[in-house]
């Protein structure tokens, strides 16, 4: 009896390890990525809101709004690649799940990923619940395409309050505003040209800068090698918003006033998600 349980235990073994690939139902990429957590368990954010890092260090955050967007992504990715520079990406959670693939090269590539909000809807027009909704989902589906958990949120519009920042501080993330914007925007139907968006962002440029940009806006991809090449000649180097935050000194107040950023684009409250 013992020994066919023996044999049988053999004979098991030896099915699996010549089965072909597939055969199991997993692929080699499925076993080497990590299983999501069942509960997750917020961390405690490093620093409860940041708006500029250290203003004595030439670091600068270069940041990426709205992403991300099929035919455009990619091209970003690969031109800060070309020209050696991480930044950071603040995602729409919607946009990640029509796009999980380019979320995912966004963190492979070494960048660091971001909320944005699940539907890009200002904070002051959001409930707590629905606020809450809005990020945590964004959260979901940022680490479901990327397995990495967003440490930042950046409120659309940068609409900030006391309650936006205890309900981002509670789902472990920090709230993060830009320092300058470089104004890569269309306003009034005047789109700016590369040039405009690299003279805007290299005059603004300031030691621990956190710096707004936004995919997919052609004129910032257009500018951006212009943008690297004459901030470096000026003694900057580019880190993510998680090394600029890390760095003592950093500015983890709000400023009573912002450049302005993207205007944020009218929608009805909460499409899908909580009630009030």
């Amino acid at each position: 009896m013992r020994m066919g349980r023996i044999l049988v235990s053999l004979l098991a073994l030896l099915t699996v390890a010549y089965l072909p690939q597939g055969v199991s139902g997993f692929s080699k990429e499925d076993i080497a990525e990590p299983e999501r957590p069942k509960a997750y368990r917020p961390v405690k954010p490093l620093v409860k809101q940041i708006s500029q890092g250290n203003p004595n260090v030439y670091a600068i955050a270069l940041t990426f709004d709205d992403g991300p967007h099929e035919g455009f992504t990619n091209r970003l990715l690969d031109t800060l690649k070309a020209n050696h520079v991480v930044a950071t990406h603040f995602l729409i959670g919607r946009n990640v799940r029509k796009h999980p693939e380019l979320a995912r090269r966004i963190a492979l590539d070494g960048h660091e990923v971001a909320n944005h909000g699940m539907n890009h809807i200002r904070s002051d027009k959001l409930t707590a619940k629905q606020l809450t909704w809005e990020i945590a989902r964004a959260n979901d589906a940022i680490e479901s395409a990327t397995k990495v958990r967003a440490a930042f949120f950046r409120p659309p519009g940068g609409t900030v309050d006391p309650s936006l920042v205890e309900v981002s501080n509670a789902l472990g993330q920090t709230v993060a505003l830009w320092t300058v914007s470089a104004g890569d925007f269309t306003s009034q139907g005047n789109e700016p040209t590369a040039e405009q968006v690299a003279d805007r962002a290299v005059a603004a440029a300031k030691p621990g800068a956190i710096m707004i940009l936004h995919d997919p806006m052609e004129p910032t991809l257009e500018a951006l090698p212009n943008i690297i090449r004459r901030l470096r000649a000026k003694g900057y180097y580019f880190v993510t918003m998680s090394q600029l935050a890390a760095m003592p000194g950093a500015v983890t107040t709000i400023p009573k006033s912002m450049p302005s950023p993207k205007p944020t684009t009218v929608r009805p409250v909460v499409p899908e998600g909580p009630s009030r």
